[in-house]
């Protein structure tokens, strides 16, 4: 294949690629803000399910309070580079009724 071949091919592969990407980015909203970091959780994962649970994917920020809380907690090292990390919280709702 000749050079303008292969930069035809290039070009033609970009386009093609361009226009069959999908965006993955999360819309993430803060819901608590702390001096050790911050939480946020990602709206469009938010579900529930028939027995109860509710799921939402979290992302904490990490102060350098937190990066040291965190090497604290765990006495690992790389908690201290720690910055960022995501996380899958279930909550199981639990309703009780009393009747008088």
């Amino acid at each position: 294949m000749t050079k303008r071949g292969r930069i035809i091919f290039a070009v033609i592969g970009l386009i093609i690629f361009s226009l069959c990407v999908e965006g993955w980015g999360a819309e993430w909203r803060l819901y608590i803000s702390k001096d050790w970091g911050t939480y946020r959780y990602d709206e469009e994962s938010v579900s529930s399910s028939s027995n109860n649970i509710n799921r939402a994917w979290t992302k904490t920020i990490l102060t350098d309070k937190g990066r040291n809380e965190a090497y604290n907690i765990t006495g690992r090292k790389e908690a201290k580079d720690l910055d960022r990390f995501v996380s899958l919280v279930e909550i199981t709702i639990f309703i009780k009724l009393t009747i008088f």
